[in-house]
């Protein structure tokens, strides 16, 4: 009978998301349940303030967990982390859920949790992030059949045969959710861009690719890369 008793308590129940229960909701209620029992060891607090892998495992753009108050916000004074709520009274919670992916975040958090509870007999580990060349062709379930053409640390953008212009995705969401998969590895050439007004490296473009990108520094660029020449707009 006691033996019973035991095996009830090492039973380890989490909430479910209520119906309508927003992401963000359920993502603080999780958490902190999860922190309250005991079921966030130090070593993955500290993997959760770290952005690679927030990013893989979550699908989110920023460390699920900070510390610091001045990280709070991004270069143009957006807050990316609950203010008013702090799990555990130290760490602060990234608030970026989008509605638009709330699938594919919930697909995510069962399999984190998963890996949580299973700690014991398995060390969690960091998958890889979807491999993407500029200049790789990838297919849409909508668009068709595409060249990759810009790559930047949290979008791609995509030039598509059947489309005049040019569609831009979420990086690695697109991929991971199977919205968008590769179906050639690149075999175009790529010419690095840097800002001529500041040197900050903007990333690669096909041989043939266009983009309009704004630089750190406040620079709003045009960019149009071609065989023989390279021209780029400052605005």
């Amino acid at each position: 009978m006691n033996d019973l008793a035991d095996r009830k308590r090492d039973i380890k129940i989490y909430p479910f998301r209520y119906p309508a229960e927003s992401i963000q909701d359920y993502v603080k209620r999780l958490l902190t349940r999860m922190y309250e029992h005991g079921d966030l060891p130090k070593e993955e607090i500290e993997r959760l303030q770290n952005l690679d892998y927030s990013k893989i495992m979550f699908g989110i753009n920023y460390p699920l967990l900070i510390t610091d108050y001045n990280d709070i916000f991004d270069l143009c004074g957006h807050a990316r982390y609950w203010i008013n709520f702090k799990l555990a009274e130290k760490y602060y919670v990234c608030s970026q859920w989008w509605k638009d992916h709330e699938r594919q975040y919930n697909y995510n958090i069962d399999q984190w949790v998963a890996r949580i509870l299973d700690r014991e007999t398995r060390t969690p580990v960091m998958p890889k992030t979807p491999s993407l060349e500029v200049g790789s062709w990838v297919k849409h379930q909508q668009y068709g059949v595409g060249r990759v053409t810009v790559i930047r640390e949290r979008w791609f953008e995509i030039r598509f045969q059947q489309e005049e212009a040019i569609k831009r995705f979420i990086y690695p969401d697109s991929i991971t959710s199977g919205a968008v998969s590769i179906i050639k590895e690149a075999q175009t050439k790529t010419c690095n861009i840097y800002c001529p007004a500041c040197g900050g490296y903007l990333g690669a473009i096909t041989a043939e690719g266009k983009a309009a990108l704004r630089c750190s520094c406040g620079k709003e660029l045009f960019i149009k890369v071609e065989t023989d020449r390279l021209g780029i707009t400052v605005r």
